[in-house]
């Protein structure tokens, strides 16, 4: 599954491998900017069942500005649901 989203920081492609419900791989893509190693965000995210209620609460568990640079927590879900 691949989404993509106009950000306040950029163009942001989310490719997702979602098997029975659950991200089980995520890559990040686009022209953003990101600190440090983006694959330590993407490895956090897997795992996570495929919805709106617990990527959300996924999200609250770190502060997204270690790893995005305007990219806020709910256009990362916008991105990660489809919802462009």
């Amino acid at each position: 599954m691949v989404n993509s989203l106009r950000t306040s920081g950029g163009h942001l492609e989310v490719h997702l491998d979602v098997q029975n419900g659950i991200i089980r791989h995520v890559r990040f893509f686009g022209d953003f900017f990101n600190i440090g190693d983006i694959t330590e965000l993407e490895q956090f995210l897997a795992g996570t069942p495929h919805s709106e209620i617990n990527i959300r609460h996924k999200l609250t568990q770190i502060n997204l500005s270690d790893h995005l640079v305007n990219i806020t927590a709910d256009e990362l879900l916008q991105a990660f649901m489809g919802n462009a």
